[in-house]
């Protein structure tokens, strides 16, 4: 079996590993694609905290079942299944309300053992059978498309309000066709002239470039001096930004809701004085997975509410990623994310 692993920080080495035979409710998978996201550069650049080395790296990806335990029951040999990067007790105080409020969260490629290999094998819960019609590329964002339904989820805004989208990464231009599906206006704010010509491409009427326009001004404008209804700030996306959180509550209407998503643990544009907050009513929350979401998510991706296929940056073999990663540390902002294929 082989696999990608960071060894240390700026090492990362294709490895081979012995086999593993299913236990009796788990599943042996063969990857067919998998993904290269915002967080394997990160872990290969040594910039998150408390990874323990080595790790295997990959949060996201697809195959097919190649071998079952003796009490598997969900699925079977030959269907194809995008893996559940999320590792829970089911037995926390968070887990008896919700999975996504584990008290022992793991992430597979982060906190545990990741996908980028040429076989895993996982319990049968982290497997999502696949319908015909979605493709293994698209696949490869269900995860992130559960994090966006998460926000919606929490945010409840109702039809024709305004959200400020702040960062078109991945997260941000999925959250902004979603607003859009839930009839809502989106305000895409970032300061890549790129991303922004692609948010417009995917239907995003108003995207203020915020190097050239002073954000909270036109906001103002655009919602007829109400201020938005709501802020998504994507916290891996400040690389494309000039302004901070901070500077984005003001873009707030009083009482309104503000939701940190994303990658935020690089972030040092996060920090904000609650004084401001306070005096303007918000409700500030966060979501920082999609676990429990990922089922809806397949069904978003399916029905084409959200069009992701824009946003695969490059397709690499499996042999290349070693090189890919590092490309992806030096030339950050041209990258969205990689497919690898097998």
């Amino acid at each position: 079996m082989k696999s990608w692993q960071v060894t240390k920080p700026n090492s990362v080495e294709l490895t081979e590993r012995e086999s593993i035979t299913p236990k009796p409710y788990e599943v042996k998978v063969k990857i067919m694609r998998a993904a290269l996201s915002v967080s394997d550069a990160l872990i290969f650049d040594g910039k998150i905290k408390n990874i323990s080395y080595p790790v295997t790296i990959g949060r996201q990806a697809v195959g097919i079942v190649a071998e079952t335990g003796g009490d598997v029951k969900f699925v079977a040999r030959g269907n194809r299944v995008a893996l559940d990067p999320y590792l829970v007790c089911k037995e926390c105080n968070g887990c008896r309300n919700n999975c996504d409020s584990c008290d022992t969260l793991r992430v597979a490629g982060v906190s545990a053992e990741g996908f980028l290999s040429d076989f895993v094998t996982v319990n049968q819960g982290a497997v999502k059978k696949l319908p015909e019609n979605i493709s293994d590329s698209d696949a490869l964002f269900v995860e992130q498309t559960a994090i966006v339904s998460k926000v919606m989820c929490k945010l409840g805004l109702k039809k024709g309000n305004h959200i400020v989208i702040a960062g078109a990464s991945v997260i941000g231009l999925i959250a902004a066709q979603s607003a859009i599906w839930h009839q809502l206006v989106p305000i895409v704010v970032d300061s890549r002239a790129e991303n922004l010509k692609l948010a417009e491409k995917l239907g995003v009427y108003y995207c203020i470039d915020s190097s050239q326009l002073t954000v909270k001004t036109r906001i103002k404008t655009l919602t007829g001096g109400r201020m938005a209804d709501a802020l998504i700030y994507c916290a891996s996306a400040s690389i494309g930004m000039s302004h901070n959180l901070q500077s984005f509550l003001d873009c707030v209407t009083i009482g309104g809701k503000v939701i940190l998503t994303g990658f935020c643990g690089t972030n040092p544009n996060i920090k904000v004085d609650l004084a401001t907050a306070f005096e303007r009513q918000l409700t500030i929350s966060s979501v920082n997975n999609g676990a429990d979401y990922l089922t809806e998510a397949i069904n978003m991706l399916v029905n084409k509410s959200v069009a992701v296929g824009s946003l695969v940056t490059k397709e690499v073999d499996f042999e290349c990623v070693g090189e890919v990663i590092k490309e992806m540390i030096s030339e950050p902002e041209r990258y969205y994310k990689v497919a690898v294929r097998f």
